[in-house]
């Protein structure tokens, strides 16, 4: 009886192996590398936007079938490059003992700012003017400022974005209600596009606007040609000289299951200002994602025109020591599997800082790994069959002991 329970058991693990093999939806052959060296795999949108979320479902086999271990690294969110504007003391032109004084020599646009503050907490509203002579100022923008740290130590930079376009010679800024002074070590202004280098443009998805005349707004439908992570949105709008509305962005999903299959909704993704001097940046998560819509409301006045529509996701590629003489595929796309462990994390010093590329084929439809699946289950078919015969012998040679022994008890 042992002998026959081990030999169940020998038959449930190969069809548990038969039936848990990594299968990957995708694939991507790696071109031949000229020399034995670690590589760079940059990852395209179309392979990233068909990962789980952090990315356990990537592998690369060789022409055996084996793993090659890998790092995984993504592009951080870099701050901008930040140019610094020149504090300036106060003077009889500026009586206010409490307000900022800057000055932009060099007529920087302003469309934002970074603000050091030297407080360890801040609890203000802020105003931005800008001057031409320092003494007639006109209101940019304002806004609630309410930080506090614990400890007592000096608060982090804020970052005002979307301020309207302006490049005034000098700028201010003062609290229009505090409850304790408000100062400033350093203050900069900086471009967007110095971090797009962090990105990896997606294709252009395909537009459609609108115009619902009842709720007076405008409805953009925008559909890529496929799900895409997407951590960076940038909108190209047209209207008349100035223009100021409210926007809103949503996911649009269709459930496939519970009580609301076969009914879309829309998930809000953020809600935006849309003004004639506005950078229209939306910065998102990651967020997979494959039809967007944006709302704009008119109210009384003409639609604006979304003439383009430009989507960024931060790059990512794997490492890996890849041999002039292999072949080697990337395979990807499986929502149940977890991410590997590799020896390589231990190593990461022994890289050099810089190298080369190599080029990924374009993604297709996977089919089983050369020497893996086929070979494996060759394997397993000749085992299967094997702990079946070694089970039936084993039955028969006991049924026939059974059977002498009741014949031996009953003489």
């Amino acid at each position: 009886m042992k002998s026959l329970s081990l030999a169940l058991i020998l038959i449930s693990f190969v069809a548990f192996g038969r039936g848990s093999a990594q299968q990957f939806e995708w694939q991507a052959a790696i071109r031949p590398v000229p020399s034995d060296a670690f590589y760079s795999l940059v990852l395209s949108p179309s392979i990233t936007g068909r990962l789980q979320s952090d990315a356990p479902d990537l592998r690369i086999y060789d022409s055996e079938g084996y793993e090659v271990a890998y790092l995984h690294r993504r592009a951080d969110r870099a701050r901008p490059q930040v140019w610094p504007l020149e504090l300036l003391t106060r003077s009889d032109a500026m009586p206010d003992s409490s307000a900022t004084l800057i000055a932009n020599p060099k007529g920087h646009v302003i469309r934002n700012l970074v603000l050091s503050p030297l407080n360890s907490s801040i609890d203000a509203t802020i105003v931005l003017e800008g001057s031409d002579d320092r003494r007639h100022w006109r209101s940019i923008g304002e806004r609630r400022c309410r930080r506090f740290t614990r400890d007592g130590s000096v608060l982090d930079d804020i970052t005002w974005r979307d301020l309207p376009r302006s490049s005034y010679p000098f700028y201010r800024i003062r609290p229009l209600e505090s409850k304790a002074p408000v100062s400033f070590g350093r203050i900069g202004c900086f471009d967007q596009k110095s971090i797009l280098h962090n990105f990896a443009e997606l294709p252009m998805p395909h537009l459609r606007q609108e115009e619902d005349s009842i709720r007076k707004r405008s409805i953009i439908r925008i559909d890529f040609d496929q799900p895409y992570r997407i951590d960076r949105i940038e909108l190209d709008i047209e209207g008349p000289r100035f223009f100021q509305r409210k926007g809103r962005l949503t996911a649009s999903y269709d459930p496939l299951r519970g009580g609301d299959k076969g009914r879309s909704y829309d998930k809000r993704l953020r809600s935006m200002d849309i003004c004639s001097d506005c950078e229209h940046i939306v910065e998102l998560n990651g967020e997979r994602l494959n039809s967007l819509k944006l709302y704009i409301v008119n109210n009384d006045n003409r639609p604006l025109l979304v003439r383009g529509l430009r989507a960024y996701r931060f790059k990512e590629e794997l490492i890996a020591f890849l041999k002039a003489d292999e072949d080697y595929t990337l395979r990807f796309g499986n929502p149940d599997i977890d991410a590997p462990t590799y020896d390589i994390n231990y190593f990461q010093i022994h890289i050099p800082a810089r190298i080369d590329n190599a080029l990924l084929d374009t993604p297709r439809l996977s089919l089983p790994p050369k020497g893996q699946d086929e070979e494996k289950n060759a394997a397993d078919d000749v085992l299967l069959w094997t702990v079946i015969i070694l089970v039936g012998l084993i039955v028969g040679y006991t049924s026939r002991s059974m059977l002498r022994d009741l014949a031996a008890g009953k003489r």
